[in-house]
């Protein structure tokens, strides 16, 4: 009987991971013929205690998935067919729904499983006519507040930062400019773009400006601050923040190296250099384990990584295994998740392989296990 059961359960869950990804589009947003680009926008979605999603863009520029459980391991691949540029930024994950925000043909989409009426592709901010300067490239991020708010930041068509707040019903209000468009060289796909949930509803953005150094704005309540310069120098573009109530720590990408600085009772530290610089304009990607955080980027031979807080961290040392990774994966090139007392990184390899090595606690690392093909 237990062994029938254990049957049940693997199967029950293997079902839910396979058809998550669910291939019906809604209404509300019509095909595009498929695209050719290169694979990237890796995510994890978090589905329950032993489950959860990676999340990419293939090749063809479409959306896809694979899921893990506990029970039945991994699940098949599968495609939504939506075609979509840069990051996919996770805002709700669960056993039963969960929902990613997308730049998708120069619009803001917002795409939602459910598992009662599968994918649903709604456009929140339109890409066409008077709304094409405030359409997002696929340099954005979001914050979902303990409320339930959601903000959206992205950097548009001509180099600003924009803004769109999400109530916890779900209606999002008309997007906002955070700050006008940059008047250098500096590209929207140069500029890169951070954001963490302060207290009392504070959202907190950092972008590049356009003299190179680290920008900043924040939200409290219905109004953004003046952007303004902090102290920090120079940044390439990739720019992380882990944030913690009052304090919080950004990592960037700076010409010659990885670097991170803190920010506490009211003020900036210098900036900590942590190791060498990511390849191309690679985002440093950091997690909070116990009472310290783990940084992650793709180095020149191999995944990097260095663990501290403030301005006490590590030497920098290599993931055992990784290998280099796949050229084009650029700004999604590593993701970083904690799950329990378990730590799994995922990359794409220089084979356009999903792979993943993982760690439980201070422990050696895994052998890599290879996902499948994200082309």
């Amino acid at each position: 009987m237990r062994t029938h059961r254990a049957r049940a359960a693997a199967l029950a869950a293997a079902a839910l991971l396979t058809t998550a990804p669910a291939l019906a589009a809604g209404p509300a947003c019509a095909q595009p013929a498929a695209r050719k680009g290169t694979p990237g926008g890796l995510a994890v979605v978090p589905r329950g205690p032993d489950q959860f999603d990676v999340v990419w863009n293939d090749a063809g520029m479409r959306l896809r998935s694979v899921g893990w459980s506990r029970a039945a391991g991994w699940a098949p691949a599968t495609t939504t067919g939506r075609s979509a540029e840069g990051a996919n930024v996770v805002l709700h994950g669960g056993p039963e729904a969960l929902t990613l925000l997308r730049a998708v043909e120069g619009s803001l989409v917002e795409s939602r499983w459910q598992a009662a009426t599968g994918w649903r592709h709604d456009v929140v901010v339109a890409g066409a006519g008077v709304a094409r300067t405030m359409a997002p490239t696929g340099t954005m991020t979001a914050v979902t507040h303990a409320t339930g708010e959601v903000d959206a930041v992205w950097v548009d068509q001509q180099g600003g930062v924009r803004a769109a707040r999400r109530a916890a019903a779900g209606t999002w209000a008309a997007p906002v400019q955070v700050a006008p468009a940059q008047s250098s060289g500096v590209g929207p796909d140069q500029m890169g773009v951070a954001a963490g949930a302060g207290p009392a509803g504070r959202t907190d953005v950092y972008w590049r400006g356009a003299s190179g150094d680290v920008q900043t704005s924040a939200r409290t309540g219905d109004a953004w601050s003046a952007p303004a310069a902090l102290p920090l120098g120079g940044t390439t573009g990739g720019l992380a923040v882990v944030q913690a109530g009052a304090r919080r720590t950004l990592l960037f990408s700076a010409a010659d190296s990885q670097r991170a600085a803190e920010y506490a009772d009211g003020g900036w530290s210098a900036p900590v250099r942590l190791g060498p610089a990511a390849r191309g304009s690679g985002v440093p990607r950091a997690v909070g384990v116990g009472d310290r955080l783990e940084a992650y980027w793709a180095g020149s031979t191999t995944v990097e990584t260095v663990r501290g807080a403030g301005d006490r961290w590590s030497a920098v040392a290599p993931v055992p295994g990784t290998g280099v990774l796949a050229a084009h994966s650029g700004r999604q090139a590593v993701v970083p998740w904690v799950h329990g007392d378990r730590l799994e990184l995922f990359y794409i390899d220089q084979n356009s392989r999903l792979a993943t090595v993982g760690r439980t606690g201070d422990g050696p690392w895994s052998a890599p296990t290879v996902i499948g093909s994200v082309a």
